[in-house]
């Protein structure tokens, strides 16, 4: 069972998230904000395949949180997701090798973004 940690500062989507990952056997570890998510990263003992954050949230934006947390787990993964606009999310710091999911999703949309960012190379960017 592969472990995601699913970072998200508004409580629905977070719910309709883990639902979503529930769906598909993931082992989902929760983190409000940035700050909590480092701890999580720091504090847990088993692996963390891949972070699921949202791009923009109060204190720390999710590009930054992935940038630490990779200095703590550098094998993790790392897929984005924000319902803002892509040129609005390049003046936070995407880029075009970070993989995003764009907000409304399905599950078949997660599944294969999830998919992308576990295969891909692209959070090395960071």
């Amino acid at each position: 069972m592969e472990t995601i940690l699913l970072v998200e500062d508004e409580e629905p989507v977070l719910e309709v998230v883990r639902n979503l990952l529930g769906l598909n056997r993931y082992l989902v570890i929760e983190a409000h904000d940035g700050y909590q998510a480092l701890a999580i990263c720091t504090d847990y003992s088993d692996v963390i395949h891949l972070m699921i954050t949202d791009i923009i949230m109060p204190q720390m934006n999710g590009i930054e949180l992935a940038k630490r947390a990779r200095i703590i787990r550098p094998a993790m993964k790392v897929l984005f997701m924000s319902g803002y606009v892509p040129e609005y999310l390049q003046q936070h710091g995407l880029t075009n090798e970070m993989v995003l999911l764009r907000k409304p999703f399905d599950l078949e949309d997660l599944v294969l973004k999830i998919r992308a960012a576990r295969e891909g190379t692209t959070s090395q960017q960071l």
